[in-house]
């Protein structure tokens, strides 16, 4: 393996919170990653190009494309993985240093899944039950899996949180998901301002998503033939349909029988309100999770099905992992700078450099 000399130098902005994770090896690698104002400071001269020393906008270019950090420049991202300074030199394999990296970002977004995510979505009561006694329906025989009720079903619980309209500048249009944030073209003015959907301390509150209250807005009902493709019926133009539509394709369970396995108490005719438009089957899953969250949960909250779903398998998911912060140090807590008490993915994706 091609080896780099990584005497990497810099000012202020290193990444040093990579270090907890690197120091657990059985060899302790230390390294220092420059930012782009570091760079006047590296070794020049005639210097064979695998001893110059790794800049860091090309250890952070993948990791930080993926974390939403990316439109802040490397300089931030790097500064942002920088609880303290320390120096060192060694020789390193330049792609333990992306390695490191990635495992940094990914244990930040597990540990706020578990931690800030889950508990909103689903209650603390149930992701306290999971951290001490682990999933009890889903445990996989084999390696990891997303079930077709999650996939299918239970996740699509967001579809009903969707908005209308979003404003992605302080000072822009409000758009409608499609076709305006349609995606696969050039960003243009459509660049996000993550303050506007992520409450940040300082700034006014974001705009808050629709209550799981099984509606869904003009733009989903009438889906752009960009995503549908021809269709013979409006009906298919419909994410609602096509979700339905899915759920009977997959052989989904209905959403009684889900509750009778989980023994749950399952929502009364009068809750579910099917009988008034003459649906006398039982409910698919995706209606009755969405049902669920509405008329127990006054759509703040998954309800006892959904959210039982969507927490055993995302808190199975990381759990398996056996590189998880679950598996390797289930007490590990984020090592970002974080504006309150508590770290937030706020803090992830606004760097405070930058609000």
């Amino acid at each position: 393996m091609k080896q780099y000399r990584t005497n990497v130098v810099g000012a202020v902005a290193v990444t040093n919170a990579f270090l907890p994770l690197v120091e657990k090896g059985a060899q302790k690698k230390v390294i220092n990653i420059s930012s782009a104002a570091g760079d006047s400071e590296s070794v020049k001269g005639n210097v064979p190009d695998e001893l110059l020393p790794v800049r860091a906008s090309e250890v952070v270019r993948d990791f930080a494309r993926h974390s939403g950090m990316a439109n802040h420049g490397s300089d931030v991202v790097c500064s942002r993985l920088r609880p303290t300074l320390k120096f060192s030199e060694h020789n390193f394999p330049v792609r333990h240093v992306f390695d490191d990296a990635r495992r940094a970002l990914t244990w930040h977004y597990q540990w706020l899944i578990v931690n800030e995510f889950l508990p909103v979505l689903v209650g603390t009561s149930l992701v306290e039950e999971l951290a001490e006694r682990g999933p009890a329906h889903y445990r996989p025989v084999d390696e990891p899996f997303i079930p077709v009720e999650f996939a299918d079903a239970a996740y699509r619980y967001g579809h009903s949180q969707i908005r209308q309209l979003y404003r992605l500048q302080p000072d822009g249009p409000a758009r409608p998901v499609f076709p305006d944030l349609m995606g696969f073209g050039p960003v243009g003015d459509r660049r996000v301002d993550w303050s506007l959907l992520f409450d940040v301390p300082g700034h006014p509150a974001a705009q808050r998503a629709k209550p799981i209250d099984g509606t869904l807005p003009r733009s989903l009902i009438e889906l752009p033939a960009a995503i549908t493709g021809a269709v013979d019926e409006s009906a298919y133009r419909s994410l609602a349909g096509r979700d339905l539509e899915r759920g009977l394709g997959t052989g989904l369970p209905s959403g009684e029988s889900v509750a009778q396995l989980l023994g749950a108490d399952a929502l009364s005719d009068d809750e579910l309100g099917l009988r008034e438009h003459g649906w006398r089957a039982e409910t698919p899953l995706w209606l009755y999770v969405l049902r669920e969250a509405w008329v127990r949960q006054q759509g703040d909250r998954l309800g006892e099905v959904g959210g039982r779903i969507v927490a055993e398998v995302l808190y199975g998911v990381i759990g398996l992992d056996p590189e998880s912060y679950l598996a390797v140090e289930p007490d590990w807590t984020p090592t970002l700078p974080a504006r309150d008490s508590l770290f937030g993915l706020s803090d992830l994706l606004v760097p405070a450099e930058a609000a």
